[in-house]
């Protein structure tokens, strides 16, 4: 199993020495196969409208707060589509 493991997390994108650390970890017995394989399970990044820009203030919050507050859902739905549309043009 942990030769498995090894092989799965050294093919898996990421820099190359988290790969070879977490393949390491793969060997030890019993809790090693276990904490590598919950360490190398990274979740994909979220689309960048959802994250924070801004260091220092909740930039997120701020943006969606009014689509949040909406009573009406078709024009919730519309102002979702707005803001999707206007982040993923600002991408870089």
């Amino acid at each position: 199993m942990a030769c498995w493991l090894a092989w799965r997390i050294l093919r898996s994108p990421g820099p190359l020495w988290l790969r070879l650390l977490n393949a390491a970890v793969a060997f030890i017995p019993f809790i090693g196969p276990l904490f590598a394989f919950w360490a190398s399970d990274f979740p994909a990044p979220h689309h960048p409208a959802y994250r924070d820009n801004s260091r220092y203030s909740p930039d997120v919050y701020l943006r969606w707060i009014d689509v949040l507050r909406m009573r009406n859902e078709s024009a919730r739905q519309q102002r979702w589509k707005e803001l999707m549309k206007k982040n993923h043009e600002e991408e870089p």
